[in-house]
């Protein structure tokens, strides 16, 4: 007599012979629910893996535009400095040319009324007046200097508010203020 073979399964699951056992169902529709919910999830992992490298390849190539944006942009740092150093020049340029109560002939007044031995270093103009800075050899070249901005008639008060003479310096810094009439 042959020897029977012995079946050494074990299993941990209540015998479902019945389906219309409650517990019966709810466990069938448990297991399945959850091979479906690890299926899912194991689509979703794979999913994020491979849309790294895709995302990984475009962070790179945005990276390289940017750095290629910012070569661009620092080489025309130089040129936009000067463009902005121009427009300042035109603005005060054409703030001083618009002006109705200064003109480049009251300019050309106070120069031509300077003596000889006078140096002028700053010459500008506010809303209050002109004021006007510079060096002279002499005291009598700066009362010579007032009394010629006298004789123009154009300054209603002139009128002198710096003065600075010192040793080691042969000139005499002066600062005039001039009212316009």
């Amino acid at each position: 007599m042959a020897a029977r073979e012995k079946n050494n399964s074990i299993n941990l699951l209540p015998n479902l012979q019945e389906e219309s056992d409650v517990r019966a169902r709810i466990l069938n529709w448990v297991l399945s629910s959850f091979r479906i919910i690890v299926i899912v999830t194991e689509f979703v992992v794979i999913l994020a893996f491979i849309s790294r490298f895709f995302l990984d390849a475009r962070s790179n190539d945005l990276t390289d535009q940017i750095q290629s944006k910012k070569a661009v942009i620092a080489s025309f740092s130089k040129f936009e400095n000067e463009f902005k150093n121009i427009q300042a020049k035109i603005s005060i340029f054409s703030s001083i040319t618009s002006s109705k109560n200064l003109t480049s002939s009251v300019f050309s007044k106070i120069t031509s009324a300077l003596p000889n031995d006078i140096v002028l270093d700053t010459l500008t103009s506010d809303k209050d007046g002109i004021s006007l800075k510079a060096d002279s050899f002499s005291e009598q070249s700066i009362v010579q200097l007032i009394s010629n901005l006298k004789a123009t008639n154009l300054f209603s008060n002139i009128t002198l508010t710096g003065f600075d003479m010192s040793e080691d310096n042969p000139f005499v810094t002066f600062t005039i203020k001039l009212t316009k009439v």
